[in-house]
């Protein structure tokens, strides 16, 4: 049994309450709960052509990858996070106090993912530094960016205020709409081995660029209302510098999205979202092992989602997304400036310390679809 109690906590007894792991507890007068939670997701893979398993990848089985094929061959191994990364986390709030019938709450949560072979924190960076070079020579492994980069809660860290009707404000490492719009309706649920959405950053939540997935150092406000014989939700949110994590760093990010939902019309959806970065951060593998390569885009996004249930026993999802990026705001200014990032050293394709070019002035435009039932 684990059980806290002092002058504050009334009483702490997980495994005494009604749902694992979960609690309600007293604080100094003010109710509250936490729920310790996790998901263990092991699996056992084969694919015909790919590259050798990474632990420190969100998804370390990887069938499409394009990185360094010509030196791929045949894999079968054990993996994590086939259907969804591993992870614990932590969340749970107490209520402060009421105003005009409307009961304002604390809430947070903080979560981290880790590979379950091996207790490993997800760092996709380590990964590309593990494999720069471009040789069959560096016993190359799959690699990929991402927004996840060995940080300690590297998927969640937030906390804010539950108002009720007045809606949710909260701040910290949040979910960019992008990840949440494009897994609620990916057919495959953003399984992270087996859905080229849940594959990719750059498609599947970052609009461009998946070190935007998470947005660090962000705010937002979410809120939902019934009319129309449904639910409206939207939200706005609003990132403080770019993907590091760092007050001082240039760059901002901000995104928008609203939708509705309609359980009594064919359970109906629709999610629009578009979002605008500047300055962002997109890593790579670099001319040498133990460093990366750091490019730099301001990038535009827009994602609409939908999905129907005409049947029971049939659901139909489907959406369009459109990015742009081009050569950052800053480029000029940050080409020299940035040395490290996440812990490793930037190296340029000219063997000089610091950020790529970032194609600056090339606009890149993509248009990606999916449908599925």
């Amino acid at each position: 049994m684990l059980s806290i109690s002092s002058s504050a906590f009334a009483a702490v007894d997980f495994m005494n309450d009604d749902a694992p792991f979960k609690t309600d507890f007293n604080l100094a007068g003010h109710n509250g709960d936490m729920q310790l939670y996790g998901i263990i997701d092991i699996g056992y893979g084969y694919t015909d052509h790919g590259l050798p398993t990474n632990n420190a990848l969100p998804n370390n089985f990887y069938p499409f990858a394009k990185q360094k094929i010509a030196y791929s061959s045949s894999q079968s191994d054990w993996f994590s996070g086939g259907l969804q990364q591993s992870r614990v986390g932590l969340k749970g709030g107490v209520n402060l106090f009421e105003v005009a019938d409307t009961k304002i709450k604390f809430i947070y949560q903080l979560e981290t993912g880790f590979n379950a072979l091996n207790g490993e924190l997800i760092n996709a960076a380590k990964t590309l530094a593990q494999n720069g070079g471009g040789t069959a020579q560096n016993n190359s492994t799959i690699s990929a960016d991402s927004s996840v980069n060995g940080q300690f809660f590297n998927r969640q860290a937030y906390a804010g205020f539950d108002m009720g009707k007045a809606g949710k404000a909260t701040f910290g490492l949040q979910y960019n709409p992008f990840y949440t719009i494009t897994g609620d309706f990916d057919p495959l649920h953003k399984a992270d081995t087996f859905s080229p959405i849940g594959q990719s950053g750059t498609y599947g939540g970052g609009g461009g660029v998946s070190e935007n997935s998470r947005m660090a150092n962000s705010f937002k406000y979410a809120n939902e209302l019934e009319a129309l014989g449904g639910k409206f939700n939207g939200g706005v949110m609003y990132q403080v510098g770019n993907a590091t994590g760092d007050w001082n760093s240039p760059g901002y990010g901000w995104t928008t999205q609203l939708g509705y939902s309609n359980k009594s019309l064919w359970d109906f959806g629709i999610q629009v979202a578009y979002d605008r970065f500047a300055d962002s951060l997109a890593a790579g593998t670099s001319t040498q092992n133990g460093n990366i390569a750091l490019s730099l885009y301001n990038t535009d996004a827009f994602v609409m989602a939908l999905q129907a249930k005409p049947v029971e026993d049939l659901k139909l999802s489907g959406g369009w997304e459109w990015f742009t990026r081009k050569g950052a705001s800053n480029w000029q200014e940050m080409k020299t400036n940035y040395t490290t990032v996440w812990g490793y050293s930037l190296l340029k394709a000219d063997g000089s310390i610091g950020v790529s070019d970032g194609n600056p002035g090339k606009q890149q435009e993509q248009d990606f679809f999916w449908a599925g039932f």
